[in-house]
This record gives structure tokens, C-alpha cells and sequence, in this order.
């Protein structure tokens, strides 16, 4: 994790004194985001082999807060536009923690009580779930289309309503990619075991 981490900061640090910008393949340079990908693998595996909650581990919420004043504090600065990229990558990771355990604790309430609510809570959250390689290939792309509809429209309100729908319609649009795509191939590759 730390030799990741290192070799994105060295490559988002030679791409920024290099070419002083970031355009879309400077950004996405598999060495700039490799760090920012396995800490996402880190957490995976740890959510899934540690029976240590997160939630309730001091220095993770420090090391987030930590994190959050470096992000904020590194924005300022026009020549930190790809490490704090990576960084946003990794930010979500704190909040994507307490929604993972919140699932744990609504299919529990869920499984004692019965409620239609908490259902319908946890079977969006599943479909979330299943649909979330689509909603990870698709969410940069949609949002480089959203932020080019938007480009010369000036309104809040329209800007607001478009940005709200869009949510929307990526969450949609990854659901369909998961059942015409991945649903289909995942049925092949397991009849061909």
C-alpha cells in the first residue's frame, strides 16, 4: 500500500513539474491513480477479513480528517489539481465505510422486524450494489458529458434540476449496463464451469 501510494505521488508530482497541467491522460495515468486504487482494494479486503470495525477505530476517522485538511489545504493551490484528485478517490472510502456497516445494521433491523421501509432501503442498496463496476466505468464519463451540457448554461436552478436528474439517470444507466452486460456474461462464465 505505502509503495503505491509512493509511486503515484512521485508520478502525479513528475506529470505536474513536467507539463505544469493536467489534461484527461496526464490525469488518468494508470501511476497516478494506482495508489488511489489500492487503498480501495485495501479497504475491501479489510472490510472483508477484519472483524475490527472502522467505525469505531479512532485513528481512521483521525486519519480522514487528516486527509480532508490536506485535500482542502492542497486545492488552493493550482499545481495540486492531480493530487487532489487522488486524494477525492480516497476521501470516499469514509464515506462509503459507514454506508456499508448502515447495511449490515438495516438488514439486521430488517431481519428482526419485517419493516417494508428498511426493505425497500436495503433493496435499493443492493442494486446499487450489483450495479456498482457499471456505476465505477460509468460515472467519469457521465460526468464529463453532464459538465459539457452544462458548459454555457448559467442558470442554478437548470443546473441544479440537470445535475440532480443526472444522478439519476447514471444510476439508471449503470442498472441496465449490469443486466444487459455483466448479469449475461456472469450466467456464460458460470455455465462454462
Amino acid at each position: 500500500m505505502a509503495v503505491s501510494l509512493l509511486i503515484s505521488f512521485i508520478s502525479c508530482a513528475v506529470i505536474t513539474l513536467k507539463f505544469n497541467f493536467a489534461l484527461f491522460p496526464r490525469k488518468y495515468f494508470i501511476l497516478n491513480i494506482w495508489g488511489a486504487w489500492c487503498f480501495g482494494a485495501w479497504l475491501c479486503e479489510y472490510l472483508l477479513t477484519n472483524s475490527t470495525s472502522l467505525i469505531k477505530n479512532k485513528t481512521w476517522w483521525l486519519a480522514g480528517v487528516g486527509l480532508l485538511i490536506i485535500f482542502q489545504i492542497l486545492k488552493q493551490c493550482s499545481w495540486a489539481s492531480i493530487i487532489c484528485y487522488n486524494i477525492s478517490i480516497v476521501l470516499w472510502g469514509w464515506v462509503i465505510v459507514p454506508i456499508i456497516y448502515l447495511e449490515e445494521f438495516l438488514e439486521e433491523k430488517n431481519y428482526k422486524s419485517r419493516s417494508k421501509i428498511v426493505g425497500l432501503i436495503i433493496k435499493v442498496m443492493a442494486t446499487i450494489g450489483l450495479s456498482s463496476y457499471s456505476l465505477y466505468m460509468l460515472h467519469e464519463p457521465l460526468m464529463y458529458l453532464r459538465n459539457a451540457v452544462l458548459k454555457d448554461v448559467s442558470s442554478e436552478k437548470i443546473r441544479l434540476l440537470v445535475g440532480v436528474v443526472w444522478v439519476f439517470v447514471t444510476f439508471l444507466l449503470a442498472w441496465a449496463s449490469y443486466q444487459l452486460f455483466e448479469k449475461p456474461f456472469l450466467s456464460y462464465r458460470t455455465s462454462r464451469k
